[in-house]
């Protein structure tokens, strides 16, 4: 029965409650034209360089999107991230930024959640 209770002990011990965020880039200027696949490489190895891994979807994410009088079709693939730092959210505020200059969007959707390793 002691090692029933310390296997439970060490169980809930593993649990870790960190932040998953979920970042969704174009794969097309709002032109039409292809965003160059170096663009997307630059930041998939950014974000792996500061987080220690990044994934990558598969499949491409289509959306609809309504900017003022304008209409945007998006085909995009979506990128996560899994990170205790503390500091991430703050880093990824600034970083934003850059990807909006890098990809000439008006936006990037960038969306957190907590998520528990089991």
């Amino acid at each position: 029965m002691r090692t029933n209770l310390v296997t439970r002990f060490f169980q809930w011990i593993r649990a870790q409650w960190i932040k998953r965020f979920e970042f969704l880039l174009p794969t097309k200027y709002n032109d039409g034209t292809a965003i160059e696949p170096e663009k997307l490489n630059l930041t998939t190895r950014e974000l792996s360089q500061r987080f220690g891994g990044v994934s990558q979807d598969l499949v491409h994410v289509h959306g609809l999107w309504q900017h003022g009088n304008e209409a945007y079709r998006d085909v995009l693939i979506r990128l996560r991230v899994d990170s205790a730092d503390v500091k991430a959210t703050a880093f990824l505020k600034a970083y934003k930024e850059q990807l909006k200059a890098r990809f000439k969007q008006l936006d990037i959707w960038i969306t957190a959640q907590q998520i528990e390793i089991i």
